[in-house]
């Protein structure tokens, strides 16, 4: 039953959008051939070899522009190793790096943690694949990022599983893989999906007349998402069809990877001053400017998190 004047937010099974949010790399699999001789899985042994890194993305981000339309200008037309959204992608691959962000104090209330060599090393390697402009671009919106996945001109996506839900893509003939976002390198002992923070997410208010029954209401609703809505999403929408290939049964292993390594730290959850966003950022400054950056960004974002522990307290 709902504890009295305890705040929890209610998440998990009663509410499959928090699958559907969660955070992948989607390749095309005839890219990865012509340009580095890959195969889907050979794409799946790294991962499972514990080699898909920031390293190993940013290497194979070479070689694949194709001018399609021969006007000598890089645009929507063309194939790319990478296009991404308008550098929100940046967060997603930031958050599913393997780091820890925030840590809880004495009390249990999040205090910051990233201020360290750890988090300037991922800042250097995210600008070392942002900044080749050569190979990855900027499509300055998530449609028209769907849409070049779905129409064959980029080798790698990154994107929420709700991606594939687009027509672009699921009615598209293009051959496809997905495996978990990298990991900041081999020494990170697993890989990590992030959760966007516009995952929905469900409470009580306190104005709540009948708590026993709201409460019947939610394990119901609950126990129903577990039994019944999960799976149907998970095992066959997800596994059987979005999932593509003659290997389904790795590729299947794959979406267990990601799905039991769902991520959200506390600050990629919450507006803090803009410090949610440090590594969009540097990388939107071209330079690794993420000390300077985070010096300007802390006193806001400690003065937002102390106004939120005092919430909880009062």
């Amino acid at each position: 039953s709902l504890i009295e004047d305890e705040p929890y937010l209610i998440f998990g099974s009663i509410n499959y959008n928090s699958v559907q949010r969660s955070v992948c790399t989607a390749f095309n699999n005839d890219i990865l051939e012509r340009v580095h001789g890959l195969t889907p899985n050979d794409m799946y042994d790294m991962v499972l070899d514990g080699e898909w890194t920031y390293d190993k993305f940013a290497e194979l981000c070479k070689n694949a522009y194709v001018d399609e339309n021969g006007n000598t200008v890089r645009d929507i037309n063309d194939t790319y190793a990478f296009v991404h959204g308008g550098y929100w992608q940046v967060d997603f691959m930031a958050y599913g790096a393997g780091l820890t962000f925030s840590e809880r104090d004495d009390n249990g209330y999040p205090v910051l943690a990233l201020n360290n060599e750890r988090s300037i090393q991922l800042a250097e390697k995210l600008l070392t694949i942002f900044n080749n402009t050569s190979e990855v671009f900027n499509v300055r919106g998530s449609i028209e990022g769907f849409s070049m996945f779905g129409e064959g001109n980029t080798m790698f996506y990154i994107e929420r599983f709700l991606a594939l839900e687009k027509d672009v893509i699921r009615g598209s003939d293009v051959e496809y893989g997905i495996i978990p976002v990298p990991k900041l390198d081999e020494t990170i002992d697993n890989y990590y999906s992030p959760v966007e923070r516009l995952v929905q997410w469900g409470l009580v208010p306190i104005t709540v007349q009948d708590p026993e029954m709201v409460s019947a209401v939610i394990e119901y609703m609950a126990y129903d998402g577990y039994k019944n809505v999960m799976p149907a999403y998970y095992d066959i929408t997800l596994k059987l069809k979005y999932t593509r290939g003659d290997d389904l049964d790795t590729a299947s292993r794959m979406i267990d990877i990601i799905t039991e390594n769902q991520y959200t730290d506390f600050l990629g959850a919450n507006a803090l001053g803009g410090m949610e966003q440090i590594f969009t950022q540097v990388v939107k400054s071209g330079q690794n400017t993420f000390a300077s950056t985070y010096a300007s960004l802390e006193g806001v974002a400690n003065a937002t998190i102390q106004q939120f522990v005092e919430a909880l307290e009062g």
